[in-house]
């Protein structure tokens, strides 16, 4: 239904041109490789090669390296536009998300190895933690991409961290948040392969009739003592804290802070 169309940007800061080629692999199991080429301190904008199914997946496959590659998608609830992975993982983990309303989180998963994986998924809301029958034991074949609509099993929850869990083999995984309605927008959220113990965000803006907020989940089995510390033009402020139990997380809207 064109829910967002895509393409790849790719941009080489090196002295050399670099070749390859994308391969597309759908939800239906076709597949189509076109060759790419990207000039020497330059940048391309490549459109996903045509292939029969509703959602499809690329594997970017380059000689020399040295390329960055991002993924674009615009469709009539907006654009979006995030970096892609360049591995494989056995977890991946997304801290926000959200199926309040008429929204809507997908979580993509993709299999670009040459052995069979087999994922589970759950999922953490502010009330509980679920693990949907139908998100369990996910077989995934070499070259398969499937795409799951989280808001079909966890309705109306204003806030969805996801865990993406390998029993067998390592995935790629990337969710796809819609928004709908008066605010509507698109959303590519890319996932982190772990945890970290810290995590730098350059710079966040406050906009007229927006919001912000940062989104802190724990998906490990001991609570973890948080700081948010943050900062103006005109220097520091003082820290936010937070006990965030395990598998739980934190929401702090930023644009409702008066310190900020």
């Amino acid at each position: 239904g064109q829910l967002a169309v895509g393409s790849l940007d790719l941009t080489t800061p090196g002295p050399r041109a670099v070749a390859g080629s994308i391969t597309s692999t759908s939800d239906t199991g076709a597949s189509v490789a076109a060759p790419v080429s990207v000039p020497a301190r330059g940048q391309i904008v490549a459109v996903t090669p045509a292939s029969a199914g509703s959602w499809v997946s690329q594997a970017v496959i380059l000689s020399g390296g040295g390329v960055a590659v991002t993924q674009l998608i615009h469709g009539p609830s907006g654009w979006a536009q995030a970096p892609c992975q360049s591995g494989t993982s056995q977890q991946w983990f997304f801290p926000s998300g959200t199926t309040a309303g008429s929204n809507d989180v997908y979580t993509a998963l993709f299999n670009p190895t040459s052995t069979p994986d087999v994922v589970d998924l759950s999922f953490v809301t502010p009330s509980e933690v679920l693990h949907p029958i139908s998100f369990q034991g996910i077989v995934l074949q070499p070259g398969q991409t499937q795409v799951e609509n989280v808001g079909s099993y966890v309705q109306n929850q204003q806030a969805v961290a996801t865990t993406v869990t390998t029993r067998t083999g390592r995935v790629v995984a990337s969710e796809t948040q819609v928004f709908s309605g008066t605010g509507a927008g698109l959303a590519i959220v890319p996932g982190s392969p772990h945890p970290e113990s810290r995590w730098s965000i350059p710079q966040s803006r406050e906009v007229s009739m927006g919001s912000t907020s940062l989104d802190i989940f724990n998906p490990g089995s001991t609570t973890e003592a948080v700081t948010v510390s943050t900062r103006l033009a005109s220097g520091p402020l003082p820290a936010f804290h937070a006990q965030v139990l395990p598998e739980s997380t934190w929401t702090l809207a930023t644009s409702a802070q008066t310190r900020i």
